[in-house]
């Protein structure tokens, strides 16, 4: 009888995923005498993976992200020979994952990761049930912080070996995220003058910020955040004159952070500073003892954080519009 070898690749790894799902597997080999199969590769699947997320301001993120790809072989004798087995990115992978789950994930850029070598092998006399294991490094301060990217494995070749092709690929989606990243309440408390956020629009007298409205502070660099309206699904700031909402336009403000005080440092414009049309922002000047910083009160579960930030839209260098807000944490930021 032929007895046939196949490697594959394993995915599902405890220790760097939360939520891969897995499918029950078939254990009733009784009819199957020499091949023994491990389904548990992540892609392709039915449901989407969560997305893996490291704080840029970590030690993970000067040192990397760790973690290993395994591959292993199946079946019933110890290997007679060496398997040299290869991987290459897939693209493939990141475009049907992308169009199975409507989301928008890129391959991510070979210059931001690393693995001692494409190729691994599987010596001769390998039991069955040991994996081998190549080590890879995400480098979080080489990606771009405003997309959201995805290490995708597939092998390519095993010493001429059958491939288990619904076996042979492994996808992380990756995002990096600084400590100020979520989602937040811009504050008008009712009862705390304190916690009131405030627009003010010489041209426009009646102008309100529209305050509470939830927005997303999104990560630019380890040290930079965007403002994002996720009702409107844009970079902007919301404001409403009697019962008409509207943006500024070409406006979204950039809160950059002192990260060993955690003040804020700079505003500035998301789409220019300034942009083509004059408009750009600034930070105003306060001596407040929360001014212009991000707070955090009490720990664990219970702890408040806020951003309490004054700052301008300004036009050709002009104050056109103020803004005194108080941003609350409400929830981690869904990617």
């Amino acid at each position: 009888m032929k007895l046939f070898r196949y490697i594959f690749l394993l995915g599902c790894f405890s220790t760097i995923m939360t939520g891969c799902v897995k499918d029950d597997a078939y254990t009733d080999y009784s009819q199957i005498k020499e091949i023994i199969l491990i389904p548990n590769a992540n892609w392709p699947r039915v449901a989407t993976l969560s997305t893996t997320s490291v704080l840029s301001t970590s030690a993970e993120y000067t040192g990397g992200y760790k973690f290993d790809l395994p591959v292993r072989v199946s079946w019933d004798k110890p290997l007679d020979k060496d398997v040299v087995v290869t991987f290459a990115p897939s693209q493939k992978a990141v475009d049907d994952y992308n169009a199975l789950f409507k989301t928008k994930f890129t391959l991510m850029p070979v210059a931001s990761y690393t693995m001692p070598s494409l190729k691994v092998t599987i010596p001769a006399g390998q039991k069955t049930t040991t994996n081998v294991n190549i080590p890879v490094t995400i480098l979080p301060s080489t990606l771009d912080l405003t997309k959201r990217h995805m290490f995708a494995m597939t092998i390519t070749d095993a010493s001429g070996e059958p491939i288990a092709t619904n076996l042979a690929t492994f996808i992380m989606p990756f995002t990096v995220k600084n400590k100020y990243d979520g989602n937040y309440l811009a504050l008008n408390s009712t009862t705390d003058v304190t916690l009131q956020s405030k627009l003010t629009d010489p041209a426009n007298p009646t102008a309100t910020g529209e305050y509470p409205r939830l927005y997303h502070i999104n990560t630019l660099a380890p040290d930079k955040v965007v403002l994002f309206d996720p009702t409107l699904n844009d970079y902007l700031h919301y404001y409403t004159i009697g019962s008409t909402g509207g943006s500024y336009a070409n406006f979204a403000p950039v809160f950059q952070f002192d990260l060993a005080t955690d003040k804020v440092i700079a505003v500035t414009n998301y789409y220019g500073q300034p942009t083509s049309g004059g408009v750009g922002a600034r930070l105003i000047a306060s001596s407040g003892t929360n001014d212009n910083k991000y707070v955090v009160t009490g720990s664990g579960s219970t702890a408040i954080r806020r951003i309490y930030v004054k700052y301008a839209m300004t036009v050709n260098g002009a104050d056109k519009v103020t803004f005194s807000e108080i941003y609350q944490f409400s929830a981690a930021r869904v990617y």
